[in-house]
Formats: C-alpha cells, structure tokens, sequence
C-alpha cells in the first residue's frame, strides 16, 4: 500500500508546511513551520478562550475528579462516604481476590511495601471513581493488593 502524497507540497512557514514534516515526512519541523503552528494555536486559544473558560470551570465543579475530591476531603475529616463496611463486603462476596480469582490472605499486611503485601486485602472499585464510579457497595469488591496495583484506574467488565 502506498502512502498518500500531496500534490504540491506546502510553503515552510505555514500550519499546512507543519503538517507536512510531521506527518508526511516523519521528522521535525523546521523553525519557520513550528512558528507557525505556534501562533495559530496561540490564534485558536485567543479566539475560543470564553467556551474553554466555561468548560474548564463547569468541569471544575461538576466532573467526575471534582466528586472525588469532595469524597477524599469527607474520608480526610473522618466523615463516613460509602454506605458499607469491610466487613459487609467479605461477607457479600467472600476472600477471593475478584481479579485473578485466588483466594486473598486477610493475615498479610494491607500497607503495600511490607514483606508479603501482594498477597494482603484492598477493595477495589470495579468502575473507579476517577472514571466515574460511585462510592457504593455494588461498585466495591476484594483483591488482592498486587491485583488492585497492578489493575490502577482501568474500568473492567465483572
């Protein structure tokens, strides 16, 4: 398969000439072309800076990172989040580890660095609360320490 080519190749010193270097040619733009591409955006962010005031604000208070800020500060106070307990939740869907299914050791330490803490007890939120999951019971399950590290903010199917 060929690669698509212009017909003409753009002036150095255009948006269009910028493209061409990294697109076309797979290598850095020349000084004129990156002064170019710089302003137009600089040009954009000018012509556009209301709408993505807005925005920014709006995500502010109402996105997902800002529901969780607000949990994390009411966890920081003492203040209760979840409508559950440990407790509540080993006896919902017992020791084993959701992620690799194997059975969870509630003796090893929980504080992930001591000797044995892979094999210790999180609860992880199958939908994270980072990609918008709730801080409920049906959202919470056991794994293992190394699992719940090793899965981080992905959002997998149970």
């Amino acid at each position: 398969m060929t690669k698509w080519r212009l017909k003409q190749i753009p002036d150095c010193g255009t948006t269009r000439g910028y493209d061409y270097h990294t697109r076309q040619l797979n290598q850095e733009p020349c000084n004129l072309c990156r002064e170019a591409k710089r302003l137009s955006c600089k040009e954009k962010r000018a012509k556009n800076r209301t709408r993505l005031n807005e925005w920014a604000k709006d995500n502010r208070t109402n996105g997902p990172r800002a529901q969780y800020e607000k949990d994390a500060s009411a966890r920081r106070r003492g203040k209760f989040v979840g409508d559950y307990s440990s407790q509540s939740i080993l006896d919902t869907y017992g020791t084993t580890c959701y992620l690799c299914e194997s059975e969870i050791n509630l003796e090893a330490p929980r504080q992930v660095g001591k000797i044995g803490w892979e094999n210790g007890l999180h609860f992880d939120h199958v939908v994270p609360i980072s990609k918008g999951g709730l801080d409920v019971a049906n959202n919470v399950r056991p794994a293992h320490a190394y699992c719940n590290q090793k899965k981080g903010s992905k959002c997998l199917k149970d």
